[in-house]
This record gives C-alpha cells, sequence and structure tokens, in this order.
C-alpha cells in the first residue's frame, strides 16, 4: 500500500542543533554587550574601566563556577524543577539591591 503523503527525510536532530546554535551565537552576542558599552558606563555612573572590568570579570568567574553545581542539581532534580527555582529567584526582589 502506497502512502498518499510525501514522507519527510529530514533528521529531527538537524533540527535541535540549528536551534542550539542560534541559542548559542545570541548568548555570546548578548555577554558581549557590555564591553560594547564600556564607555557608556564610564560616562552613565562614573565609574573608572578598572571598576567595570572587574564587574564583568566577576560575572564571568562566578558564571563558570556555578555551571558544574548546576548541572548536577539538574542531573538531581529535574530540568523543570531547577527552571522553575531559577525563575523564581530571578522575580524575586534581593533585599541587597535595596539597601535594606
Amino acid at each position: 500500500m502506497q502512502h498518499a503523503g510525501k514522507r519527510n527525510n529530514l533528521y529531527y536532530g538537524w533540527i535541535v542543533i540549528r536551534i542550539v546554535f542560534i541559542v548559542l551565537l545570541v548568548a555570546a552576542g548578548i555577554s558581549s554587550i557590555p564591553s560594547v558599552l564600556m564607555l557608556q558606563f564610564e560616562e552613565e555612573f562614573g565609574w573608572s574601566r578598572g571598576a567595570v572590568s572587574e564587574a564583568l570579570s566577576v560575572r564571568i568567574f562566578l558564571y563558570g563556577l556555578m555551571g558544574s553545581f548546576s548541572a548536577s542539581l539538574m542531573a538531581k532534580y529535574g530540568i523543570r524543577r531547577m527552571m522553575l527555582i531559577s525563575m523564581s529567584h530571578r522575580h524575586t526582589p534581593d533585599p541587597c539591591l535595596r539597601g535594606l
């Protein structure tokens, strides 16, 4: 018996690879924005170039440090649960930022 429709021979893994590539490309662009805005940070906040670079260095260090911990937590508790926890922390006001 012949099929009426045409069979799609596109492997689903290639679609996933394309999406991951685009996401990583956008993430790399977003993470390089502070270096593009270095002069604006200096003018707006009155920070020195060293202070801006130090803040960016701390951000990169913490990002690298937390990678292995977040991967182990995702393996233990599941990706959905960890995403919900991280999104709830993202939208919770931080008392340190409010000066309390």
